[in-house]
């Protein structure tokens, strides 16, 4: 969602009452997938993870700016927004934070705004065709964001009552600092598997766009998992839509070719994995 499209105004509309009982009953037939995807997460700690990135997030970047900042990038769901920028302050200081593949998400900007909380805040790498063009893009977007309005959805966080509980800086006149975000960036205008063909830097944090053709994809994942750091982050983004369970797949078997690697958590999109420590 853009910051033009959050500040304009959808019209009120009016369902008929067959429209209301359609989706009442879809609602209905809905309910035990959710309730079964609800109690999942609670097992596999999935709410315990997001609720401290929330809380955490909340003292250094205050709730109405996360929905500033959401309104122009990120993965779209501002729960895994959060928890990019959260993983981002606890990965190790030994290597760059990297994003690859995201054109246009800006998930790099979430990676950027965790960095700057870093003891010892490491650069972020975005890579992808163009990403200067998709960079200079969300830098006219950032810098007039205080221009426009941008909706309330708190009463739809999960975590607004948590938030506001932990939440101890207030929103300012520019809401995004984005002079420090492009301070920490360097932009590589390389497809994903191209960069990955040179890549030499070790990386704390990885995050992978699954979105891309699944050769394009593995290569990713096989030449630079050599490069995280122990006790870094791979994070694979995008695990979602008819493709879901083939991407998850492909996350999973790319995971397990290093015995180095496991599985953390799995949190609505996000496929996050960790390499042992030393």
């Amino acid at each position: 969602m853009t910051v033009a499209n959050s500040a304009s105004v959808t019209p009120p509309t009016h369902r008929t009452m067959d429209e209301v009982l359609v989706r009442l009953l879809g609602n209905t037939l809905r309910s035990p997938r959710r309730f079964c995807r609800s109690v999942s997460r609670w097992f596999s700690g999935a709410y315990e993870w997001e609720s401290r990135a929330a809380c955490d997030v909340a003292r250094w970047l205050a709730p109405t700016d996360q929905a500033v900042l959401s309104g122009i990038c990120g993965t779209g769901h501002r729960t895994q927004d959060r928890l990019i920028a959260w993983l981002a302050t606890q990965a190790p200081p030994t290597g760059c934070l990297v994003d690859i593949g995201h054109q246009g998400t800006h998930t790099a900007a979430w990676l950027a705004m965790g960095a700057l909380q870093h003891a010892t805040p490491p650069t972020v790498v975005s890579i992808g065709p163009e990403i200067h063009r998709v960079w200079h893009l969300f830098e006219q977007q950032a810098r007039t964001a205080h221009l426009h309005k941008i909706p309330d959805s708190s009463s739809s966080d999960l975590y607004a009552p948590a938030m506001a509980t932990y939440a101890n800086v207030s929103s300012g006149p520019n809401p995004i600092p984005v002079d420090s975000i492009l301070g920490r960036l360097r932009q590589v205008d390389l497809t994903p598997a191209a960069a990955a063909s040179t890549w030499r830097d070790p990386i704390s944090l990885l995050s992978i766009n699954m979105l891309w053709q699944a050769e394009e994809v593995s290569a990713v994942f096989r030449q630079m998992i050599p490069h995280v750091a122990p006790g870094g982050w791979i994070v694979a983004t995008g695990v979602q839509g008819h493709q879901a369970v083939s991407r998850q797949q492909l996350a999973h078997d790319e995971i397990a070719a290093h015995a180095d690697c496991a599985h953390a958590v799995s949190i609505r999109s996000l496929l996050i994995f960790r390499k042992r420590a030393n």
